[in-house]
């Protein structure tokens, strides 16, 4: 069977009324108890697969879970186990599921296949089942901790699972919590978070960038949802993390590559059967700044003073940004953040009918994506010959549409040679990394023209960045113009 269903945090200061809004229906209370089973080298958890036992009351279940086509989705198989003595884990109990060839494939990748406790559950549930947008909900509310080699972490979650109806209907009732209670949305599982836990490290490896999963054939709707599927499983997988508290350098870049991907969908997709609401670019936009301006902070200025200390400039006190970021954690709670991802992943669940075109058909994605990538191509390149002539903005806007092209041609990828796209890509990626060095030279220098204003040694620094960006501008332009030359996939 398959699992549809989303997580959302609760905060201390929610749990109250968390509760208080499930008692207002009927509920039923029970605790679960569950051991997690993993083979020594976690290949289960590695391959997105959990396998557990589970004490329901007086039930005991074995359950295997898979990932799914998107965040919403697991394929799930169950077996009640016989009363009686404690149930060994046994994966055969799953031979006729459709989880058994996921579960060979991990489990063959292990030296002996055995499998070993490596964490447990205790939660207390409270459930209730609730009719939303046509959909029939359960609702249940978590409460517990998760256990593995003498540590342990607390389990406070809202769960919504979807019994019948739109898969979408989950993404609105998620939506009226976020906004009620300041939850927000949570979806690394007991089953991932315990996996940390029994690994003894509390770093978490960023989700990155995955290619939507078309045929070449695609239509332009089936196509956009793909891509918007794609988008949403970097960025809610990084920002699940960065949620937690989980604010790693990479975590947080992982997380602005995914929204930078988002948001050139939203704007280069447009025509491709969907209406997308302005609020969702300003939403995500002024997230992907505050996230921005925090790496800047934290790691574009601090990198930059290290080598200009190195160059021998004069002490100087702490460098001062003008605007101090907010926490990124902050950043991504914030509710009307959270509901922009739950309307995306609605429209990527459940897009609006296709249009029709001339032959009484749905149009095709490839003709149309073709189209974009000529005109963004040929801008680029037309930049990339006159960069160094070129005022800072419209440098800065050459980085930001070859972003897009790059993004484009990666979501692209599935509709053409695959080998074709790399070499592409690869061509470009001089130009690319030329770019971004370029534009953290300018965050770096424009910092530290503020700071002179109050310490003029740091004119000493201002110096050798203004210098760096000069040699900067002849690399970016060196780039550009050999990136140029090379032969765009899409063309035969």
């Amino acid at each position: 069977m398959q699992e549809v269903e989303l997580r959302l945090a609760v905060p201390p200061a929610a749990r109250a009324g968390v509760s208080q809004d499930l008692l207002r229906g009927k509920v039923t209370t029970e605790v679960l108890r569950a051991r997690y089973f993993d083979t020594a080298e976690r290949c289960l958890a590695s391959a997105g697969i959990s396998l557990r036992v589970r004490e329901e009351g007086t039930r005991r279940v074995q359950t295997v879970k898979v990932g799914g086509a998107d965040a919403m989705r697991r394929v799930e198989h169950e077996v009640e186990l016989e009363p009686g003595a404690e149930p060994v884990v046994d994966v055969r109990r799953h031979l006729d599921s459709p989880a058994a060839q996921p579960l060979h494939d991990a489990l063959a990748r292990s030296a002996d296949g055995a499998l070993m406790l490596q964490f447990t559950t205790d939660v207390k549930r409270t459930r209730r089942i609730v009719t939303s947008r046509g959909a029939r909900i359960e609702v249940a509310f978590d409460e517990g901790r998760i256990r593995a080699a003498g540590r342990s972490l607390p389990v406070c979650e809202l769960e919504l699972e979807l019994k019948r109806g739109p898969a979408s209907a989950l993404a609105g009732l998620a939506s009226d919590w976020i906004t009620r209670r300041g939850l927000w949305l949570s979806m690394s599982s007991k089953a991932e978070r315990g996996s940390w836990l029994a690994r003894g490290d509390d770093r978490v490896a960023p989700v990155t960038a995955r290619t939507p999963e078309l045929e070449e054939s695609a239509q332009a709707l089936r196509f956009l949802a793909a891509v918007l599927t794609s988008c949403l499983h970097q960025i809610l997988g990084n920002a699940a993390h960065v949620a937690a508290g989980r604010e790693s350098d990479e975590v947080v870049h992982q997380l602005r590559v995914g929204l930078r991907r988002l948001r050139t969908a939203l704007r280069e997709l447009a025509g491709f059967g969907a209406d997308f609401p302005e609020t969702w670019e300003a939403t995500l936009r002024a997230a992907f700044s505050e996230l921005g301006e925090f790496r800047d902070v934290e790691l574009i200025v601090p990198t930059y003073a290290a080598q200009i200390a190195a160059a021998g400039a004069p002490d100087l006190p702490p460098l001062q940004t003008s605007t101090r970021a907010r926490r990124p954690r902050t950043t991504v709670r914030d509710p009307g953040f959270q509901r922009v991802l739950l309307e995306v992943l609605a429209c990527s669940l459940q897009p609006p009918p296709a249009a029709i075109d001339e032959s009484g058909q749905p149009p095709l994605a490839k003709p149309m994506l073709v189209s974009h990538l000529h005109a963004l191509h040929r801008r680029v390149v037309r930049d990339g010959r006159r960069f160094a002539a070129l005022d800072a903005d419209r440098q800065h806007r050459v980085r930001k549409r070859l972003k897009r092209l790059r993004y484009l041609s990666e979501f692209a990828a599935p509709l053409f040679s695959q080998r074709r796209v790399e070499r592409f890509l690869a061509a470009w990626k001089d130009a690319q990394d030329a770019l971004g060095d370029y534009n953290d030279l300018h965050i770096a220098s424009a910092a530290y023209r503020a700071h002179a204003a109050k310490h003029p040694a740091a004119w000493f620094a201002v110096g050798w960045l203004e210098a760096g960006k000069k040699r900067g501008v002849k690399r970016c332009a060196r780039a550009l113009k050999a990136a140029g030359k090379a032969t765009p996939f899409w063309e035969r």
